[in-house]
């Protein structure tokens, strides 16, 4: 596999895909890509963030409103390995987002709203001439 590609991709050109289905639809058969069961779990949408994600490098998730963490769960389930911070200002969906970030190293949940956040960092920065 090339380094960077999607284990999912298909590494036929497409004119050699059409090619190839041309000369088995001669014979009455159809081919057609076998999913694994994850691809066949995603829909659409999943495998086109998915494929978004790996083509942009993306390694770092903010996760603001996590509210009880399925997004990021959706993200790993979607194959996403990077950092996840997700930001919950509510107890109860915080902690139960927080036991769900618990088992993963890479994920972090922080019991803040992102604006709070804002304004102590603008608070503290140095005032500009």
């Amino acid at each position: 596999m090339v380094s960077g590609q999607a284990p999912w991709r298909s590494r036929l050109s497409r004119p050699a895909k059409a090619l190839v289905k041309r000369i088995f639809g001669a014979a009455g058969l159809e081919v057609a890509r076998r999913r694994s069961p994850l691809e066949n779990a995603l829909s659409p949408y999943d495998r086109r963030r998915q494929r978004l994600m790996l083509s942009e490098g993306v390694d770092l998730v903010l996760d603001v409103g996590a509210s009880r963490g399925f997004y990021a769960l959706k993200l790993r389930a979607c194959g996403y390995d990077g950092d996840i911070l997700s930001f919950e200002p509510l107890r109860d969906s915080f902690d139960q987002l927080a036991e769900r970030a618990a088992g993963d190293p890479a994920w972090c949940a922080m019991q803040v709203a992102p604006e709070a956040v804002q304004r102590s960092c603008l608070s503290t920065s140095p005032a500009t001439p």
